[in-house]
């Protein structure tokens, strides 16, 4: 997969562009049937495939002062969409200049003229022009009087449930972890660097490994099962997110104890997969009780560990 950053650098091409719109925070399930949907068009026609996305996301430009956890990092997008065999990943800064375009200058101009595509598919509730006025009905209009061959995906449902980010955000906010992978197509993951802590978890008797991340995940603070892969194995543990209110700690860490591992993490990055949510996060009367809840909480894990492994 070629990864293009900026307009700038954005050349056109002999053959069909095909592009995939859409922010695509998580890659879950609704957004992999638009994706497939351009990488089918552009494989039918012998043109390319483009996934294009905005950096940074368009609401944390829109509404500054709120609170988006993003489900994928730039890292991680990009690696989803390489393992998906998309062609080219374009990477536009939304800018002054795009907030303020109007619809019909975005699909003559931008769309066709600009980028010189072919087609595009989006989902059914796809917003693009100043303000948002746009959607997927007009992108249709606006296409047919521009031949731009337009596509809408409808919604995707799961289990009675709609696939979408703003959804797969709330489940995870409530802890909901295993509903939300199942919307994902995935499991939820944190990608970061393993950084030095207070090494609280070593004396406690749990030694753990702290992961760097940026920003508030848009996890419930808590206890989880996770699993990781290192050196080729597959890791399990128990992975906390929150802010160590037992020892004073405010800001939002995830701190993972892997079971039966002895080895060196410190600066190696780490990708850690959510499985299960097994408690919510709470502070406790001292640290007596904290080791014996870690206890329990490994407890617990590995037995449904075992259950999972179970013919």
């Amino acid at each position: 997969m070629k990864v293009i950053n900026g307009l700038e650098n954005w050349q056109p091409r002999p053959d069909p562009i095909y592009i995939a719109l859409g922010n695509f925070d998580g890659v879950h399930l609704g957004h992999r049937q638009i994706i497939k949907a351009a990488q089918k068009e552009a494989l039918t026609k012998g043109g390319t495939s483009v996934v294009m996305v905005f950096e940074p996301h368009p609401e944390k430009v829109l509404n500054p002062g709120a609170h988006l956890p993003l489900l994928t990092s730039k890292a991680e997008k990009e690696r989803l969409l390489r393992e998906m065999g998309v062609d080219v990943l374009f990477q536009l800064r939304f800018d002054k200049t795009l907030r303020e375009m109007a619809p019909r200058e975005f699909v003559f101009d931008f769309l066709r003229g600009r980028m010189g595509a072919a087609g595009v598919v989006v989902g059914y509730n796809y917003r693009f022009g100043h303000k948002g006025v746009g959607t997927s009905t007009l992108l249709r209009r606006l296409g047919q009087e521009a031949s731009l061959a337009v596509r809408v995906i409808p919604p995707v449902v799961v289990n009675d449930i709609v696939v979408s980010s703003t959804i797969i955000r709330g489940l995870l906010g409530e802890g909901k972890v295993k509903a939300a992978n199942s919307l994902l197509g995935r499991y939820f993951a944190i990608t970061g660097t393993i950084v030095h802590g207070a090494k609280r978890g070593r004396h406690l008797g749990f030694p753990t490994a702290n992961i760097q991340v940026t920003g508030r995940p848009a996890l419930s603070e808590g206890d989880y099962l996770v699993q990781c892969q290192w050196a080729g194995d597959a890791l399990f543990g128990v992975a906390n997110v929150g802010g160590c209110p037992t020892f004073g700690i405010g800001e939002t860490r995830v701190e993972i104890n892997l079971f039966d591992f002895q080895g060196e993490l410190y600066g190696q990055e780490l990708t850690v997969e959510f499985k299960e949510y097994l408690r919510p996060g709470y502070k406790f009367a001292s640290p007596r009780e904290l080791i014996e809840q870690i206890g329990e909480d490994v407890r617990r894990a590995r037995e449904i560990i075992g259950k999972s492994a179970s013919p």
